[in-house]
């Protein structure tokens, strides 16, 4: 779930910098302008038994740097919408959005999935993995929600998405 707040707040941190399209987010780490993929989330924890003693997040975001070539999803930098941008631009009002997320509970919130949903990316598109399907949202858990031809909706935890016609 974590990933997923951090990438809601690095939306709403690039809104707020201007002059770029909305962000747009892909289950469960990437941040997306214009269908192409300009940053991405790493959350890692670690515990003391069943006491969690640290999480670290890293957040990559390609503001000025050549995109890299024949990547599985199209890639971009910021500087593509906005050719002032320099990271310096974007690290403060990230800061300003990311520090709140200290005092986040463990569900996501009606507001949290709201505004997901508003920037899922995946929304609607046909997957074969992590599970063969039309993305369908999130859950309160930050599940990826896959509804199958057959109409059960499956609940997926973990995993890299690939959409039908993509290759793996």
């Amino acid at each position: 779930m974590l990933s997923l707040r951090v990438g809601l707040a690095a939306a709403d941190a690039l809104a707020e910098v201007g002059g770029l399209p909305p962000v747009s987010l892909k289950w469960p780490n990437d941040l997306m302008l214009d269908d192409r993929k300009v940053g991405g989330i790493l959350c890692e924890a670690r515990w003391h038994g069943d006491v969690l003693a640290w999480v670290g997040v890293g957040l990559g975001l390609n503001v000025r740097n050549p995109p890299p070539a024949g990547a599985r999803i199209a890639a971009g930098r910021l500087a593509d919408w906005r050719p002032d941008l320099e990271p310096d631009h974007v690290l403060w009002p990230l800061v300003g959005w990311l520090l709140p997320l200290a005092e986040t509970g463990s569900g996501l919130s009606a507001a949290e999935l709201s505004a997901f949903a508003r920037r899922d990316w995946l929304a609607g598109r046909e997957l074969v993995a992590p599970a063969r399907g039309r993305a369908a949202g999130i859950d309160p858990d930050g599940a990826l929600q896959v509804l199958q031809p057959n109409g059960q909706v499956v609940r997926v935890s973990s995993g890299s998405v690939v959409l039908s016609g993509e290759a793996a």
